[in-house]
């Protein structure tokens, strides 16, 4: 969730300001604030949803894949 967090802040920022690079200032920042608001809600409404759907399907395909031996880290320098 903060990662969602995080990125709609980003997103929604970057975008509203490409969007509206004309407007007033106090206008861009209610527009940033009130999509982010409700980008943000809408997540925390959503994601239990989507928790139920994503296990439902695995259940009835009796398919679940773990990366556990996975190396994400983008830094990681191999020998």
């Amino acid at each position: 969730m903060g990662s969602t967090i995080v990125g709609q802040a980003v997103d929604t920022t970057i975008v509203v300001c490409f969007i509206f690079y004309d407007q007033p200032v106090s206008l861009i920042w209610q527009i940033i604030y009130s999509g982010y608001l409700f980008k943000v809600v809408y997540e925390v409404l959503a994601t239990p949803l989507t928790y139920l759907v994503v296990n439902a399907l695995k259940r009835a395909e009796g398919i679940d894949y773990f990366d556990r031996s996975t190396n994400f880290n983008p830094f990681h320098l191999r020998r």
